[in-house]
């Protein structure tokens, strides 16, 4: 009887090599690890495309830096959207026990309610779906030192600095030029030689 195979998140040895070594190869290997590797534009399977979407978040955060200021007790993972999706699970499940530039993980959730307090100290904020104008100026408190991340289909009028797109059923990054060159974070040249820019 077959195995199932392993998440996505828990890494092996070789895979988590690769990560640490080539965006292009991480990204590849993840891709390569999904039960089934091509996914519908249409109508991706949600549990499939929340996995892959989760480890592009995690992997991503890998090639870039922030400042050592922003570094203190937790790697904050932030998820604007509905709390009821398949991938907030898919992080927490993915990232227990898991450590980001030597810090441990947490993911937090954030709703049109919460946005309305201080902002929160996120590392990277992941919109899995639009903000209204009001999120979107709420959103923009967040500042140059959050790497701002959309999912495929999610529009946030510039906010970003990178996005996710499903072309060709293959989930591809996008990197606004402008909005690095802003903020104070820095990509490295394995992002920067894999991403499109925009």
């Amino acid at each position: 009887m077959a195995s199932k195979p392993t998440t996505i998140l828990i890494w092996p040895y070789k895979l988590l090599t690769l990560c640490q070594r080539s965006l292009m190869l991480c990204l590849a290997a993840i891709m390569l690890a999904s039960p089934s590797h091509a996914l519908s534009a249409q109508q991706p399977d949600a549990e499939r495309f929340a996995t892959l979407q989760a480890a592009y978040v995690f992997n991503i955060a890998k090639f870039f830096q922030w400042p050592a200021d922003t570094l203190s007790q937790h790697f904050t993972l932030c998820l604007f959207g509905d709390a009821k999706l398949p991938l907030m699970q898919k992080l927490q499940q993915g990232t227990q026990s898991r450590v980001l530039h030597q810090l441990p993980v947490q993911v937090i959730h954030l709703s049109g309610q919460s946005l309305t307090a201080a902002p929160v100290d996120c590392h990277i904020l992941y919109l899995v779906q639009a903000p209204n104008e009001q999120q979107l100026q709420q959103l923009q408190q967040y500042g140059d030192r959050v790497l701002k991340i959309t999912a495929p289909n999610v529009s946030s009028d510039d906010l970003a600095l990178i996005e996710l797109a499903l072309e060709q059923n293959r989930l591809v990054l996008y990197l606004n030029a402008a909005a690095l060159s802003r903020s104070e974070l820095k990509a490295s040249p394995s992002f920067l030689s894999v991403a499109k820019q925009r």
